[in-house]
């Protein structure tokens, strides 16, 4: 049923993409987008508009398709025989049979790690690796700037911020679980003459949108900046805005998001063990009043109908390195490319974060995670493009 279901979304899609009087208004209507933020970086007319946690077009679009182009689920250009082998797990097998099954695709090496930096320690989610990476590819100039995730201005939902320092780094500690418009902040890192070099950190789907970016004339320049692309593993999607509005009206909040704020915090109630329920967000209202919830339980507003059902790189096929939870206090890290291999070594060598051997729980974990987490939409993907 679910691989039917799955085939049904992707073909529902294409028509989508296909319509030359459809927009990405549509895809959002359908419950596909992922708010990655790049229609709105590449419409022409400003057409675009994100509004209340929902997208917008308006009377100023000329339907030139860009934004649907750009779509990072649109896969129906790039899902050839070059993805398929993107897709393929022929060298885990080999590698490591302890994961054959998990959709890593192409990389050179894997490892699995952890931070030594106790900062960090006390803002990530879980690893630390991310930051760990990040913060060393400032130390040894690769870039001047990074791009990452979090509540700017108490917002309701996380957007992307830009940071130069480490201090406003390890400020923005720790995994949002909640979608962000991070590549719309392309725009504003090419026209500041200050900023040379950019490090960011994705999901899957976006590095997506950064390769398709890098390989068209018209939009390659949003990414001529970008030196590291850092991804965070993604097997179920993420919540919608609209999901997130109907779960805090489920639990009673009388406010609309427009009246919140959030911060987040760590929960140290040493009884909790999954991360998910440590880290809390915190939405206070105008009047004063607080209202928190775990990630874990904001995770679970997705609908079942959300971008899962079309995106189908789990692991983030298109990084520099990909980093995803291997346990309580380790990250499983996927090198991919040179760049990603040079910033992990001297990571190591400047004693920012450690090797740990795979244990039996990581490894449950991460199959747990990953284990044919796309399988169905890969499967779904040959069937509709390929037969």
């Amino acid at each position: 049923m679910w691989f039917i279901l799955t085939s049904s979304d992707i073909i529902k899609s294409v028509s989508i993409f296909n319509d030359k009087k459809k927009t990405v208004q549509d895809i959002h209507d359908e419950g596909y987008c992922n708010y990655c933020g790049a229609c709105k970086l590449v419409c022409p007319e400003d057409a675009i508009v994100y509004q209340g946690g929902e997208i917008h077009v308006n009377s100023k679009c000329i339907l030139c398709e860009k934004c649907l182009e750009i779509c990072s689920q649109n896969h129906q250009d790039g899902y050839n025989s070059s993805l398929i082998q993107r897709h393929n797990n022929s060298k885990i097998k080999h590698y490591n049979n302890n994961m054959k099954y998990v959709p890593f695709g192409e990389f050179r090496d894997i490892f699995n790690c952890e931070t030594l930096k106790s900062a960090v320690k006390e803002t990530s989610m879980v690893g630390g690796v991310t930051l760990s990476i990040l913060s060393t590819a400032f130390d040894i100039g690769l870039i001047d700037t990074a791009i990452v995730a979090d509540f700017e201005k108490k917002d309701a939902f996380p957007s992307g911020v830009i940071v130069k320092t480490e201090k406003q780094l390890l400020k923005t500690g720790g995994s949002k679980y909640l979608p962000t418009l991070s590549l719309e902040k392309l725009e504003e890192i090419l026209t500041d003459d200050n900023i040379e070099s950019v490090g960011i950190t994705t999901l899957p789907c976006q590095a997506y949108v950064l390769a398709k970016m890098r390989e068209n004339p018209n939009t390659a320049k949003y990414t001529s900046k970008i030196k590291l692309v850092l991804t965070l593993l993604c097997g179920s999607g993420l919540p919608s805005r609209e999901d997130v509005k109907k779960y805090l009206k489920k639990k009673g909040v009388p406010e609309s998001l427009t009246e919140l704020s959030a911060n987040r915090r760590k929960n140290k109630r040493f009884w909790r063990l999954n991360p998910q329920d440590q880290q809390r967000y915190i939405y206070t209202s105008k009047k004063g009043k607080e209202y928190d919830f775990s990630s874990r339980v904001i995770l679970a507003t997705k609908s079942r109908q959300n971008c899962r059902r079309l995106c189908p790189d789990y692991s983030g096929f298109y990084s520099d390195i990909s980093i995803g939870g291997s346990g309580l206090k380790s990250n499983i890290v996927i090198v991919r490319t040179q760049t990603g291999e040079k910033v992990f070594q001297e990571s190591l060598g400047r004693k920012s974060i450690k090797r740990r051997k795979f244990t039996r729980w990581n490894y449950f974990l991460v199959n747990f995670m990953g284990k044919n987490k796309r399988k169905q939409v890969r499967d779904s993907y040959k069937e509709v493009f390929l037969s």
